[in-house]
C-alpha cells in the first residue's frame, strides 16, 4: 500500500472572505485556542489586506496550512505581527516559505527591514529567527503585550525579543550557528536536564567575560502544560540574564545549535 505524497506547498496573498476566515481558524489551531479574541479576526485581516498590507497563506493543494500577517511601518519597514502553521502541517518548512515570500513582497515595495517579536523561551523560534533567517535582536521587552489569553500565552508574562531582519539584497547570509562548548567550554549543566528546580542559573560566561550565554528550556511547549510553575522560574531567570548582560553592554550575536543565546561585548 502506497501513501499519498504531500502536495508541494505554494504561498500567495489571501483574497477571499472564506480564505480570511480559514486563516483565523489556522491561527487558532496553531495557538491552541478556541477564540481568536487575543489573536486577530477576519474583518481585521480583510482591512489590512485592502489597505495594502501583507496577509498571506501557505497552501497544500487547496488547504490553507499556514498564515503570516504583517503591516507597513515607518518608511522602509514592515512589521510582522502574527504567524502560525496548523499543527498537523508543522515540520514541513512552511514557516520558512512564508518568510521568504514576505521578503520578496517587501523588497518589491522598496522595503529594507522586517521586524517582529517572539518569546525568548521558545528555542525553535530563536534558532529559526536568529540562526536560519539571520535577524538581529534590537532589545528585550518584559511583558510586552501584557496578559494574553490566546492559548499559548495564557497565564504567562509576554516577555519578547524585538528583532530586525535586514532584507536588502546586499545583506550577508546568516552565519553558521556555533556550539556552546566551542565558546565557553563544557557547560556545567547537561542540556538534557535544563528543566529543573529551583530557578536555574541560565547565564554562563567565558573566563574573560567577553561572551555570555543565556540558556533556554529544552521544550517550553510541554513545560507550559506539565509544569507551568517551572515556566515562571525560567521566565524570571532568562529575563535576569538578558537584563544584566544588556545593561553591561553586551549585544546578542546569535543562537547556538544546542539552545543558548550568544551575547558578546562589542
Amino acid at each position: 500500500m502506497t501513501t499519498k505524497p504531500t502536495p508541494a506547498p505554494t504561498v500567495r496573498l489571501l483574497e477571499t472572505v472564506p480564505e480570511f476566515e480559514d486563516a483565523v481558524q489556522v491561527l487558532c489551531e496553531a495557538f491552541n485556542t478556541d477564540s481568536p479574541h487575543d489573536l486577530i479576526n477576519t474583518s481585521v485581516l480583510i482591512a489590512l489586506s485592502t489597505s495594502g498590507n501583507y496577509v498571506a497563506g501557505a497552501f497544500l493543494a487547496d488547504e490553507l496550512a499556514g498564515v503570516l500577517v504583517a503591516w507597513r511601518g515607518p518608511a522602509g519597514r514592515l512589521h510582522s505581527h502574527i504567524a502560525g502553521v496548523h499543527p498537523k502541517h508543522q515540520s514541513l518548512g512552511l514557516g520558512y516559505r512564508l518568510k521568504m515570500h514576505e521578503r520578496r513582497w517587501a523588497r518589491t515595495r522598496h522595503m529594507s527591514f522586517v521586524d517582529w517579536t517572539f518569546d525568548p523561551l521558545v528555542r525553535r523560534n530563536a534558532y529559526f529567527n536568529l540562526g536560519k533567517l539571520g535577524a538581529r535582536v534590537l532589545g528585550y521587552r518584559p511583558n510586552f503585550y501584557g496578559a494574553l489569553e490566546d492559548g499559548l500565552n495564557s497565564g504567562d508574562d509576554t516577555d519578547r525579543l524585538l528583532v530586525e531582519w535586514d532584507i536588502r539584497p546586499e545583506h550577508a547570509d546568516p552565519r553558521v550557528a556555533e556550539h556552546s562548548s566551542d565558546l565557553v567550554g563544557p557547560l556545567a549543566l547537561d542540556p538534557g536536564s535544563w528543566n529543573f528546580e529551583p530557578p536555574p542559573e541560565v547565564t554562563v560566561a567565558s573566563p574573560d567575560d567577553s561572551i555570555r550565554l543565556v540558556l533556554t528550556p529544552y521544550d517550553i511547549e510541554n513545560l507550559r502544560v506539565e509544569r507551568p510553575e517551572l515556566v515562571v522560574r525560567w521566565r524570571e531567570a532568562v529575563r535576569l540574564g538578558f537584563g544584566s548582560a544588556l545593561d553591561a553592554g553586551f549585544t546578542v550575536d546569535g543562537f547556538t545549535v544546542d539552545g543558548c543565546y550568544l551575547l558578546r561585548r562589542p
